[in-house]
């Protein structure tokens, strides 16, 4: 079985290849059963990775003293 840990793979897994080629993104909002649900966990994902981004450049920056610890944990616990 090929690993799927998100930190470790190198792409998607096969099954989910099949499905990206055959529905495409640029697609998703013309199908019919494209609605607000799905819109609303599609932008949240997206929100999860801005966080993600931030979280490790917040932590980079308290490492090279370029954020105070302070601040740190006011925008983690955030």
């Amino acid at each position: 079985m090929d690993d799927l840990a998100l930190n470790s793979r190198k792409g998607l897994p096969d099954a989910l290849r099949v499905l990206f080629a055959e529905y495409p993104r640029i697609s998703w909002e013309n199908d019919p059963e494209f609605n607000d649900l799905i819109r609303f966990w599609l932008d949240r994902h997206l929100m999860f990775r801005r966080i993600v981004s931030e979280m490790k450049n917040d932590a980079q920056r308290i490492l090279d003293a370029k954020l105070t610890p302070p601040k740190f944990t006011s925008r983690l616990s955030r």
